[in-house]
C-alpha cells in the first residue's frame, strides 16, 4: 500500500531498491576480481621466490664444495672442513643478527601501536574525578594521583 502511494508521487521504491542491489552486486564483483588478481599475483611471487631461494641454496652449496676442494688440496681435509664450518657459522650469525633486528623492529611497531591505542582510548574516555587532574612535565593528565590512597586507571578514572 505504501509503495503504491509513493509511486503515485513519483517515487518507485521497488525500482530504487533494484538499482541499489545492482550497484552493490557490481561493487562486490569488482572487489572479488581485485582479490582474485591479488591472490594470483601473490601466488606467483611466492612461487618465484621459492625457486629463487632454492637456486641460491644450490649455488651456495656448490660454492662451499669448491671452497672445500680448494682448501683440501692446499691445506688438507681437516683444515678445509674447519674453513667451511667457519663460513657456515659466520653466515648463521649474520642471519641470526638480521632476524633479531627484524623481531626488535616489529615489536617496537606493535608497542607503539598499542601505546597509541591506549592513549586514544584514554583521551576518548571521560574523566570522572571530582577535581580536574593537573599534569606535570611528562605526565599525562590521566595518570595524576589524587591523594595517597587514590589510584587512577589509564582512562583517568579514580579508583579508591
Amino acid at each position: 500500500m505504501l509503495f503504491k502511494v509513493l509511486k503515485i508521487f513519483g517515487l518507485d521504491v521497488r525500482a530504487e531498491i533494484a538499482v541499489v542491489k545492482d550497484q552493490i552486486e557490481q561493487r562486490v564483483d569488482e572487489v572479488v576480481d581485485r582479490v582474485r588478481h591479488a591472490t594470483l599475483v601473490a601466488a606467483v611471487v611466492v612461487a618465484l621466490s621459492t625457486f629463487a631461494g632454492l637456486l641460491c641454496t644450490m649455488a651456495m652449496g656448490v660454492g662451499l664444495f669448491a671452497l672445500y676442494r680448494t682448501e683440501a688440496a692446499s691445506y688438507g681435509v681437516g683444515t678445509a672442513l674447519a674453513v667451511v664450518a667457519a663460513v657456515l657459522v659466520v653466515a648463521a650469525l649474520i642471519l641470526l643478527g638480521i632476524a633479531l633486528m627484524v623481531a626488535k623492529s616489529s615489536s617496537r611497531v606493535r608497542a607503539s601501536k598499542a601505546a597509541q591505542d591506549v592513549a586514544g582510548s584514554a583521551a576518548a574516555a571521560p574523566a570522572t574525578a571530582s577535581a580536574p587532574p593537573q599534569a606535570g612535565v611528562g605526565v599525562p593528565a590521566g595518570a595524576v594521583r589524587q591523594g595517597p590512597e587514590a589510584r587512577t586507571s589509564c582512562a583517568g578514572r579514580v579508583r579508591r
